[in-house]
C-alpha cells in the first residue's frame, strides 16, 4: 500500500507526528493532510506538530504558516496566531482565507479595526465570500454598528441562502433592534435549515418572551435544552417564563438546573430566591438572594429582592440595611425605597417612613403603593384625616385597590363612620376574596353594630 493508500484508508496514525522522520518537501502535503485531520479532532498538540515537520523541511511554506496560526488560534495564543497568519500572507497575499481568519485573531486580541480591514481585503479578493461577510457581520454587531452588521448579514446570505448561522445572528440581531418579528421570521429560517439548531431555538425564545407569547417561548426553550442539556441560559430563561406563567415549582427547578450546569450564574440565584419567596420559603428565598449579592456585589436587583425576604422573615434592620445598598448602587430605585419605608415603618422609625414616603412620591407622584404606605404610616401616627385623604388617592391611582380600600375602612372605623366603614370592607372583600382581615373586621363591625342577621346560601 502507498503512503496515499495508506492516508486515505482511513484515520490519522496514532503515532506521535515527532517521532517521524522530518518532512520533506514532496511529503508536506501528506503532513497537512494529516494535520488537517487532527485539527478537525481537536487534537491541536499532534496537528502542529504535522505542520512544523512541514516548515523544518520549507519554512516559509504558507499554509503551514496558516494552519499552525488557525492552530494556535484555537489553543487561545492568538498574539502567535496573528504573526503566523501574517507570515504566510507574506507568502501569498491573494488567499482571501488567509484575511479572514487573521481577522478572526485580531478580533480576539481586541484589535477591531485591524480586524475589519482584514475581513474587508478578504472580500476584496473574493467579492463571492460569504464567510467574510458573515464574520465581519459578527464584529460590527459586537461594535454596536448594527446598520452595517445587518448589512453585512444580508450580503453573506444572498450569497449563500442555507447559511444557517447567519439567519440565527440576523435574528439575534434584529432582535436586539426591536424588530421582533422579522427577528422571528430569520429565527426560524435558520431552523428550517437546521433543525437541532439550540441557539436558535433560544434565540426564538427571547424573542417569542419580548412579543408576550409565553407558552411558545416555553417551548423553544424546552428544545433548546433538548439539544443541548448543558445550556444552562436556556434553562435560566425557561424559568423566566415559568415564573410568568405563574409556575413557581416548575420555575424553581428550571433555575436549579442552570445553576446546576453554571455555579457563577447570578441573576440564576436571585430569581430562583424570587421564585422561593412566592413559594413561601424564605430562609431558602434569604440564601439564594446572599449567593446571588456574593456573586455580583452590584447587583441593585438582588439586594432589594434580599430586603423583601428580610423582611418577611420579620428581620426589618436587615432589610433596611439591604435596601439601603440597592440605594447606594441605584439611587431612585422606586421599589426599594418603597421597601425602606415599609422598613422604616416596621422599626417604629415614622418620621423617618413618611420622608421616606414623601421621597418616593416626588419621584414617581403616581404610586399608588406609595401612597398606601403613607396612608398607614399616617394613621399609626394618629393623623386620620391625612391618612383617609392618602388611601382616597392611592384607589383613585389604582381603582380595585383592596389593600388601600381596607385600610380607609379601619380609618373610617377609628373616625367612628361606621357605615362608611363596613362599605369599605364589603367591597374589599368583594375585590379579593381571600382578604381574610377584611371579612373579619367586618363581621365584628356588625356585631358591633347589633347587624346579628346571617344570610344562608
Amino acid at each position: 500500500m502507498t503512503r496515499k493508500q495508506r492516508r486515505g484508508a482511513g484515520k490519522p496514525s496514532r503515532d506521535p507526528p515527532e517521532q517521524k522522520p522530518a518532512a520533506s518537501a514532496a511529503d508536506a502535503v501528506d503532513w497537512l493532510g494529516q494535520g488537517l485531520q487532527y485539527q478537525q479532532t481537536g487534537r491541536l498538540a499532534e496537528a502542529e506538530a504535522c505542520y512544523q515537520r512541514v516548515l523544518a523541511a520549507e519554512p516559509d511554506h504558507a499554509d503551514a504558516l496558516h494552519l499552525l496560526g488557525v492552530a494556535a488560534h484555537q489553543a487561545g495564543r492568538q498574539d502567535e496566531a496573528v504573526e503566523l497568519i501574517g507570515r504566510a500572507i507574506g507568502r501569498n497575499a491573494q488567499n482571501p482565507i488567509y484575511f479572514s481568519n487573521l481577522g478572526i485573531a485580531l478580533k480576539y486580541l481586541g484589535k477591531a479595526d485591524e480586524a475589519i480591514a482584514a475581513y474587508r481585503e478578504a472580500i476584496r479578493i473574493k467579492p463571492d465570500y460569504a464567510d467574510a461577510f458573515y464574520n465581519c457581520g459578527n464584529l460590527l454587531k459586537e461594535l454596536k454598528r448594527p446598520g452595517e452588521a445587518l448589512a453585512s448579514y444580508d450580503t453573506a446570505l444572498a450569497l449563500r441562502p442555507d447559511y444557517a448561522a447567519a439567519w440565527q445572528n440576523r435574528g439575534l440581531l434584529l432582535q436586539e433592534l426591536q424588530r421582533p418579528d422579522e427577528a422571528l421570521a430569520s429565527l426560524e429560517k435558520a431552523l428550517a435549515l437546521k433543525p437541532d439548531y439550540a441557539e436558535a431555538f433560544f434565540n426564538r425564545g427571547l424573542v417569542l418572551q419580548q412579543l408576550g407569547r409565553f407558552d411558545e417561548a416555553l417551548a423553544s426553550y424546552d428544545q433548546a435544552v433538548a439539544f443541548r442539556p448543558e445550556y444552562a441560559e436556556a434553562f435560566y430563561n425557561r424559568g423566566v417564563v415559568l415564573q410568568r406563567l405563574a409556575r413557581p415549582g416548575d420555575a424553581l427547578a428550571s433555575y436549579d438546573k442552570a445553576v446546576a450546569l453554571q455555579p457563577a450564574h447570578a441573576a440564576a440565584f436571585n430569581n430562583r430566591g424570587v421564585t422561593l419567596q412566592r413559594l413561601q420559603r424564605f430562609e431558602e428565598a434569604l440564601a439564594s438572594h446572599d449567593k446571588a449579592v456574593t456573586l455580583q456585589p452590584n447587583d441593585a436587583d438582588a439586594f432589594r429582592n434580599r430586603g423583601r425576604a428580610l423582611q418577611q422573615l420579620a428581620r426589618p434592620a436587615d432589610a433596611l440595611a439591604s435596601y439601603d445598598r440597592a440605594l447606594a448602587l441605584r439611587p431612585g430605585y422606586l421599589e426599594a425605597l418603597n421597601g425602606r419605608t415599609v422598613a422604616l415603618l416596621k422599626l417604629r422609625r415614622l418620621e423617618e417612613a413618611l420622608t421616606n414616603c414623601e421621597r418616593t412620591l416626588a419621584l414617581k407622584p403616581d404610586y399608588a403603593q406609595a401612597f398606601n404606605d403613607r396612608g398607614v404610616i399616617l394613621q399609626e401616627m394618629r393623623r386620620l384625616d391625612e391618612a383617609l385623604a392618602s388611601y382616597a388617592h392611592a384607589q383613585a391611582l389604582k381603582p380595585g385597590f383592596a389593600e388601600a380600600i381596607y385600610n380607609a375602612g379601619v380609618v373610617l372605623q377609628e373616625l367612628k363612620r361606621l357605615d362608611e366603614a363596613l362599605a369599605h370592607f364589603d367591597r374589599a372583600g368583594a375585590l379579593k376574596p381571600d382578604f381574610a382581615d377584611t371579612h373579619c373586621h367586618g363581621a365584628l363591625l356588625r356585631l358591633l353594630t347589633g347587624d346579628f342577621e346571617v344570610s344562608i346560601r
